[in-house]
């Protein structure tokens, strides 16, 4: 890789990504609420300047299950998904955290 900086997380690490990743693009297309809150941390940070001009540094599980499941986002029955992941770049970008970027 031509950034002298990156540093690969370990293979089991980014197969449990890889993991979350799939529950992630599938609980939102199947509009599985339930198994979304099973595969997200419980403090996310969301980024969503390119789907509605916003982030959030610091937002709770709850916060956001309540916002993607809202009739007013997600869980209008009328907005159909299909999150279709292409390839994927994982960095170790702290002791405990991993950065994915994904072709999406």
């Amino acid at each position: 890789m031509a950034n002298a900086a990156y540093k690969p997380p370990a293979y089991e690490d980014v197969v449990g990504c890889q993991v979350v990743l799939f529950e992630w693009a599938e609980s939102y297309d199947s509009k599985d609420w339930d198994r979304l809150g099973k595969c997200i941390a419980p403090t996310l940070h969301i980024d969503y300047h390119s789907v509605m001009g916003q982030e959030w540094k610091s937002m709770p599980a709850e916060d956001f299950l309540a916002m993607a499941s809202s009739p007013k986002f997600l869980g209008n029955a009328r907005i159909k998904t299909q999150h279709l992941i292409g390839a994927s770049k994982w960095v170790q970008t702290g002791e405990d955290t991993i950065t994915g970027y994904h072709q999406m």
